[in-house]
């Protein structure tokens, strides 16, 4: 009947103990499942963020890259409208010299006619001068003086209407300039976003990839629930071993073996 207290004593120690193992176990096992959910959907999390990330760095792409086509396409426009650049400034240096070239003439004219106003001898061989030759020189000089003022002002006029559309493709070309500043500046941009398009990628598949990799977690939990089976089945063992010790109690006492 002692040993079969004592025996007992000690199937009810190890009945507790086994059972705050199992306890404990069980709990590290919902601790560990948690912990493979919080860590699945804070991946999913992640890389649902990844991906709206993404989605929104393409859209702008795609509305800058179409601005850039818009852009070129007023690029072309503006173009289209200044083809006879070259052809104006050629136009307008050949009369501006030509300009020149006549009022060089005229000054040469001025002179000229200068000295037959106001001699009538030759300074050089002292001779006189006939007054109908210099009369007749005046009147040359004179009719040529006109025709070379009319021509100057021609110049003048068809100068100006140059030098206007120069000012104009001047303010065109300003313009384009500008539309060309704004398309590099729009490219770089795509390539920045586009870099970082690719830099989200790859975050994207370690997500992806660390979310199909929960061999170590799993591992573990595995080993929590053998371990909480192998204690379950000692937890048994020792239920039918009191079970066999409480009826050899019974036997043990004076009713049991009368009985």
């Amino acid at each position: 009947n002692t040993i079969v207290k004592e025996k007992m004593a000690i199937i009810k120690d190890s009945t507790n103990t086994h059972k705050y193992n199992r306890d404990l176990t069980a709990e590290k096992i919902k601790m560990q499942q948690s912990a493979i959910e919080e860590h699945k959907k804070h991946n999913d999390e992640e890389i649902q963020k990844k991906r709206d990330e993404i989605t929104q760095s393409e859209n702008e792409v795609t509305k800058l890259t179409n601005d850039v086509k818009l852009i070129q396409k007023h690029i072309d426009v503006l173009n289209s409208k200044i083809t006879d650049k070259l052809a104006v400034e050629k136009k307008s240096s050949k009369l501006i010299q030509l300009e020149s070239k006549l009022e060089n003439k005229l000054k040469k004219l001025e002179k000229e006619e200068k000295f037959y106003e106001e001699n009538t001898d030759c300074p050089t061989c002292k001779q006189g001068i006939d007054d109908t030759f210099r009369h007749s020189q005046l009147g040359g000089i004179n009719k040529t003086k006109g025709e070379i003022g009319v021509a100057i002002k021609d110049i003048e006029g068809q100068i100006k209407e140059k030098e206007a559309r120069l000012a104009q493709i001047q303010k065109i070309s300003g313009h384009i300039q500008a539309h060309v500043n704004e398309t590099i500046k729009n490219n770089s941009t795509v390539d920045t976003i586009s870099k970082y398009i690719e830099k989200i990628k790859k975050e994207l598949d370690e997500l992806n990839s660390r979310k199909d990799n929960l061999g170590d977690e799993n591992q573990k939990l595995k080993t929590l629930k053998d371990e909480l089976k192998v204690l379950m089945e000692k937890q048994e063992e020792l239920s039918i071993e009191k079970y066999y010790y409480d009826y050899a109690s019974t036997l043990l006492k004076d009713g049991g073996i009368k009985a």
